[in-house]
């Protein structure tokens, strides 16, 4: 029974969790001083007003976008794509940005890809096409109305009334049961899996984690990789192709 208080605990700090983020009238000003500043074409202004919005605990998804479009205006191709791809949590559909982000991989130098089938890439697009908020709403939505209509058909009798409660409770429990696997999806995929973005203009990557290390390649910057173990001062990298090796972990910035 600990499941429930627990699943509900998990879907209020979701849903929430924009609130507790949201500026007060300092970041607004903030940000539309960073605006202006970006209209202004003084680029290095526009990422100090919303690096400080950052760095007082406030953020979103337009703020991590209008921060990505400065950093690519000033040629910081690598922290323009860590903001690009921080907006997309949080605005998963939005063209400019989608747009933007695809655009600042074209001018990455190492085109690192994968083959994979297109099932695979339809499910990438449907597990990323909600946030988490949108995710949590649906599912616990899903979840209030399947118990309503199990309490309705427990007390009903039976009748003609009691078969078509428990005909619309299946399929709104099946499609709760499909939003909430792909809400843990996502929550496990928060947790486990960690990607980051190189930032400098190049850098070895090494067979070992020590400087004697055998060259194994080289990467670029804006290069997006899953980070692998941690062993200070170097940090393992995964490319989607498979391949793998260390590199030092200044070089390298999580997303």
């Amino acid at each position: 029974m600990r499941a429930i208080p627990m699943f509900f605990r998990t879907f209020l700090f979701i849903l929430f969790l924009p609130l507790i983020s949201r500026g007060n009238g300092i970041q607004e000003d903030e940000f539309d001083k960073g605006n202006r500043l970006y209209r202004d074409n003084d680029f290095s202004g526009a990422i100090a007003a919303y690096q400080g919005i950052l760095q007082a605990g406030y953020e979103s998804g337009e703020l991590h976008y209008n921060l990505g479009n400065a950093y690519f205006k000033n040629g910081n191709l690598g922290l323009a794509i860590v903001h690009f791809e921080k907006g997309r949590k949080s605005m998963p559909r939005d063209m400019d940005l989608l747009s933007n982000l695809e655009m600042a991989r074209l001018r990455v130098a190492d085109q690192v890809e994968s083959p994979r089938l297109a099932v695979w890439e339809a499910v990438d697009y449907a597990r990323d096409y909600f946030t988490m908020e949108s995710l949590a709403a649906a599912s616990l939505g899903m979840f209030l109305i399947f118990l309503i209509l199990a309490g309705i058909y427990y007390f009903l009798p039976k009748s003609r009334w009691k078969r078509l409660t428990f005909w619309a409770a299946a399929p709104i429990f099946i499609l709760f049961i499909f939003l909430f696997s792909i809400f843990q999806w996502r929550l496990w995929q928060d947790k486990n899996i960690r990607e980051g973005v190189i930032l400098v203009e190049k850098v070895d990557v090494l067979s070992a984690p020590d400087e004697r290390g055998q060259i194994l390649f080289a990467l670029h910057e804006g290069v997006k990789a899953r980070l692998g173990q941690v062993l200070p001062p170097y940090v393992e990298i995964i490319l989607p192709d498979g391949k793998k090796g260390w590199i030092l972990g200044e070089t390298i910035i999580e997303i």
